[in-house]
């Protein structure tokens, strides 16, 4: 009888607070799901500008592409990158001689026999080595010092009827009279080895500063086996010849 009362004491058959309380949870429910779909329309507009940009673009966002870009080739292993660079053509090739491998080997030509001197210079040539020839005017002629001298003076009267610039050239100083007799032991004219060999020749008269602190080598098999009258120098030829000093 007493809820009798109690809901015919309300007017218009109102509903108790238990009745309505209820009725609230769905309501903040609908707040929760109004505020999601709020933050998801949020992110739609704001994803939206970017793709825009990206497609019109932006320099902004280009940097960035391209910062992301380099990290991914800098996060590369190094033989790849390395490997793409030899492909394209712009990484260097290794120096093979860096460590110092490409030092010259330094002859002192003193008594050694004109013709064997330059067979083994052109042999050592031809496998790559840097020779440094000195004291080229010690070199020795074999035979009499007349017929040596009557021999080269007949060489020096060939040359061209038209121009005696077109050659043969006749040289005059010792260096450069052993230069010419290597290069003709050489293919100079036949193969590019040649060539590149004979680039790796140097002769000097006498011996410069800066090759004196390395060590002189000698041929045994080069070297003259009687006295040093019986031979003519490239020194005393030379200044027969034309050569001053």
């Amino acid at each position: 009888m007493a809820e009798g009362n109690d809901a015919s004491s309300r007017p218009d058959g109102a509903p108790s607070e238990d009745a309505a309380a209820p009725s609230s949870q769905p309501v903040e429910g609908g707040e929760e799901q109004v505020l999601e779909l709020s933050l998801d329309s949020k992110r739609e507009t704001s994803a939206e500008p970017q793709e825009d940009a990206r497609s019109k673009g932006d320099p902004a966002t280009k940097s960035r592409d391209s910062d992301a870009d380099d990290s991914d080739v800098d996060d590369a292993p190094s033989d790849a990158v390395g490997a793409s660079k030899t492909r394209s053509g712009k990484g260097k090739a290794p120096n093979p001689h860096a460590d110092g491998t490409d030092r010259p080997i330094v002859v002192d030509a003193s008594n050694h026999i004109a013709g064997r001197l330059s067979s083994l210079v052109a042999k050592m040539l031809l496998k790559g080595n840097r020779i440094s020839l000195v004291n080229c005017e010690r070199i020795m002629i074999s035979g009499s010092r007349s017929n040596t001298i009557h021999e080269y003076r007949q060489f020096l009267k060939i040359n061209s009827i038209i121009n005696p610039k077109h050659g043969p050239v006749h040289y005059r100083r010792p260096d450069t009279v052993i230069t010419k007799m290597i290069r003709g032991m050489l293919p100079f004219e036949k193969k590019p080895s040649g060539k590149t060999s004979h680039k790796r020749l140097r002769a000097y008269v006498g011996s410069p500063k800066e090759l004196k602190p390395f060590k002189k080598v000698q041929f045994e098999k080069a070297m003259i086996r009687r006295s040093a009258s019986s031979y003519t120098t490239m020194g005393e030829l030379c200044r027969v010849i034309g050569w001053t000093e």
